[in-house]
């Protein structure tokens, strides 16, 4: 029987094996399979460059993320690189995921394209932009 463990999302709060804690920046997934393989943390605060941990030091997750690793290894980790850690090198990011095609416009939120071609198809009208009174309560677009 596997061992599941709920899912990490970026803003929760790790807790390192010192008693330490920092923020969950960002999860990197392998882009072909999905599987979780790096967490950004910001170790250095703030305005600090993130760090890279591999996912396999994750060894718990409930309201937080538990880290198999010290403050002082957490710091020592290699920096977060966009170009090293992004799409070249077969990765994506949850946070960019979790945005989905949503983005917010001043008066229009932009329409996936398979809900536009059903749009189309259903009211006759052309184009991918809906203005924002026919988004729903739950940013979900009334077909």
């Amino acid at each position: 029987m596997a061992i599941t463990m709920k899912r990490v999302y970026p803003g929760m709060t790790a807790r390192l094996s010192d008693g330490a804690t920092t923020t969950v920046v960002d999860v990197l997934l392998d882009a072909r399979t999905g599987k979780e393989r790096y967490l950004v943390l910001a170790v250095h605060g703030f305005f600090g460059p993130d760090v890279v941990a591999p996912y396999a030091a994750v060894w718990h997750v409930d309201d937080r993320v538990h880290v198999a690793l010290t403050m002082r290894e957490a710091a020592a980790l290699p920096h977060f690189d966009p170009a090293a850690y992004g799409p070249a090198a077969g990765l994506c990011s949850r946070r960019h995921l979790m945005a989905g095609a949503w983005s917010h416009r001043s008066a229009t939120r932009r329409v996936p394209r398979v809900l536009a071609e059903k749009r189309q198809a259903s009211t006759g009208r052309i184009g991918s932009e809906m203005p924002s009174s026919a988004v729903g309560p739950m940013g979900m677009p009334h077909l």
